[in-house]
């Protein structure tokens, strides 16, 4: 009964609707790049001149996921390790890849309304009427006698019903293409994610070499500081001291004690941090995560290419100029919202008293029509929603810019931080290793006689914060290094 039909519909139609079909529904494809209607003036080359030699030989990408070429800078196989953990078992990066996927079918779904719908039908009923008099008696219906007769009909049917939008000026094409749009939006917000995730491991795993080298530096100095007090002590005893002497270096000593407290908390919480970044339960050991014995050396400068190579590549702006398409695209489709809309309705089927007739083609049935609707009065509801678009797009475009400046302005000092951060490395190297020399000379004056105890007690400080604040400054570089390649999205071949 169906191939019955659908054999009626072709002849009936011919062959031009096909045609028609594949003339007006032709693929929806992404809308072209927008990335030219960027309001910011965009400049060929990074203000920072170390930026400007380190780009030879560095090829864009577009929105590169190749976190590992940018990993080769620290040379640490461990680093490759977690951050291989993190991307296969964060929960925050599984909740982006879920959204990726309802983007997927969201492109399904903006594609549907451009085919022909059908639906089939199967339906039954039964009916019962009461006639006073005979059916075919008086006028009134009510016969002299007025016996009541009943009769009972059945009524079975099974259908085709087919329905269709000729998209004669591309309206439902619009719609498709902007939720492809949408789609890759989403896909660039999860390379994002997955370039962001990398980052905060690395940079998590530094902050944790780095607070667990500031714990053995405090421990080595509380020991120091300790074998100091015992000296001043043993002097106190001989009456080579005085009393004030020994109440100051314990007071030292009880306080480095109580910086070694102060960093295990610190290692603590950075730890739990990691772990959960790994997808692990925040244990107090980080699940056994693998350290090593010092912070990673920079030995190269980090490829930057070109300002204009930004656009490309950050992921977050792929996807801000994405949606902008996407809101441009739309403004399209609001505009022919406000056209005629030619459609076609077609069913067909049977309809019998008896059930076993349904399959029986001589009780066929089948209707054709087609209608054009132009909408005229809607209580500007289609204008509204068109101007709604357009300032949809307005927002999107200013936000492409907001993102841009933000990126450019990201990239620039985190290029500025690369030559200040290692000029201030330099420097405090120095002044760890001359503090740290003053301090020995400061003991061993002391143990002759020659200075004071308040020299000795400052210059251990000095020595302990220097080193401290080296560690810190190497830290922090390396932080920088990560936040580059971040803000460059990604790294360079």
């Amino acid at each position: 009964m169906i191939r019955s039909f659908l054999s009626k519909l072709t002849t009936f139609s011919g062959r031009s609707a096909l045609l028609a079909f594949f003339l007006i529904n032709g693929c929806a494809s992404a809308p072209k790049s927008t990335r030219d209607s960027l309001p910011v003036e965009v400049p060929q080359a990074w203000s920072e001149y170390s930026a400007i030699q380190s780009q030879a030989g560095a090829e864009p990408k577009e929105a590169p996921d190749d976190w590992k070429s940018w990993l080769k800078d620290f040379d640490s196989p461990i680093l490759i390790e977690l951050v291989q953990e993190a991307l296969e078992y964060n929960y925050d990066l599984k909740a982006t890849a879920a959204r990726l996927d309802a983007a997927r079918y969201e492109v399904v779904s903006a594609g549907v309304d451009r085919l022909p719908h059908i639906s089939g039908s199967l339906g039954g009923q039964r009916v019962a009427r009461n006639f006073v008099g005979f059916p075919s008696g008086l006028s009134s219906g009510i016969s002299d006698g007025g016996e009541v007769t009943r009769t009972t009909n059945n009524s079975f049917s099974l259908g085709l019903d087919l329905s269709w939008e000729f998209d004669l000026w591309g309206r439902l094409r619009d719609r498709k293409s902007a939720a492809i749009a949408d789609l890759q939006a989403a896909r660039a917000d999860f390379v994002g994610a997955r370039l962001s995730l990398a980052a905060q491991t690395v940079q998590s795993w530094f902050s944790v070499l780095e607070a667990q080298l500031q714990l053995h530096l405090l421990e080595k100095t509380a020991l120091s500081f300790q074998d100091n007090a015992d000296l001043i002590q043993e002097r106190f005893d001989r009456g080579l001291s005085p009393a004030l002497d020994v109440r100051l270096a314990r007071a030292n000593a009880t306080s480095a004690q109580s910086g070694v407290a102060q960093q295990k908390l610190i290692l603590d919480e950075r730890l739990r941090y990691l772990a959960v970044l790994l997808g692990r339960y925040p244990r107090l050991d980080g699940w056994g995560v693998r350290l090593s014995e010092d912070l990673p050396e920079l030995q190269t400068s980090a490829p930057v290419g070109t300002p204009v190579d930004l656009l490309i590549r950050r992921p977050d702006l792929v996807a801000a100029e994405r949606r902008l398409a996407a809101a441009g695209v739309r403004v399209k489709e609001a505009r022919k919202a406000l056209l005629p809309n030619i459609g076609l309705s077609a069913s067909g089927g049977t309809n019998s008293e008896a059930i076993e007739d349904l399959l029986n083609s001589d009780f066929s049935v089948w209707t054709l029509a087609g209608q054009v609707l132009q909408p005229l009065f809607q209580g500007r509801r289609l204008v509204a929603a068109l101007e709604r678009s357009k300032a949809v797009r307005r927002e999107a475009l200013a936000y492409y810019a907001a993102a841009g400046l933000n990126a450019f302005q990201e990239v620039e000092t985190a290029l500025s931080a690369e030559r200040f951060l290692a000029e201030e490395e330099m420097y405090m190297l120095q002044t760890a290793e001359e503090s740290v020399a003053a301090e020995a000379l400061a003991r061993d004056r002391y143990r002759k006689g020659l200075t004071d105890i308040i020299t000795v007690l400052d210059s251990q400080r000095r020595a302990l914060d220097a080193q401290s604040d080296y560690l810190n400054v190497r830290l922090r570089r390396l932080t920088n290094r990560v936040t580059l390649y971040l803000a460059l999205g990604g790294g360079f071949e």
